[in-house]
């Protein structure tokens, strides 16, 4: 059995650092377009699980489509560096938030269950980012999941899920 050792300075050493700040960024870059994609294949396949677009199919494709448009020019982007680190983190989790509960509300709203979703981006950003800046995008992620149920509960007068979307807050933090 041969042994390879990998020289501290190569790229291929590099690219296998535990300390590599981008790492968990690319794979929630992964999971993002996996998940998008699974989606929007999902839709065109017409093999959409119920919950998922149940109160409207087509924006949920829609919302899909740019959702994983907008995960690959992140990953392009990440992957030539342009941005600052923290901005691209930023950008990556306030695209999760906004997409996620958008795909939440055609969805049903808080009773669909994407909403957890957004744990794994939040996650992410909070391995890399500091304690204050990760607290920074719970309180986002939470006062968007509240908004989305408090235009449910005005538009469709018979919803109050309150209590699962508080829940789902607290899980964020």
């Amino acid at each position: 059995m041969e042994t390879y050792f990998l020289k501290p300075d190569s790229a291929s050493a590099r690219s296998l650092s535990v300390d590599d700040p981008y790492r968990p960024l690319f794979l929630l870059h992964i999971f993002r377009s996996a998940l998008s994609l699974l989606f929007c294949l999902l839709y065109l396949t017409d093999n959409l699980i119920a919950p998922l677009g149940s109160y409207d199919d087509d924006a949920f494709f829609h919302y899909s489509g740019i959702y994983f448009s907008l995960s690959l020019v992140l990953w392009s982007i990440h992957k030539t560096h342009k941005l600052p680190f923290h901005i691209q983190v930023w950008a990556s989790v306030l695209l999760d938030i906004v997409f996620l509960t958008l795909l939440m509300h055609t969805s049903g709203g808080i009773q669909s269950g994407l909403g957890v979703l957004i744990v794994v981006s939040l996650a992410s950003a909070s391995i890399v980012m500091s304690k204050r800046t990760a607290f920074g995008l719970a309180a986002v992620a939470t006062l968007t999941i509240l908004s989305e149920q408090v235009y449910i509960a005005v538009t469709y007068p018979p919803g109050n899920s309150y209590p699962f979307a508080g829940l789902l807050g607290i899980t964020y933090f």
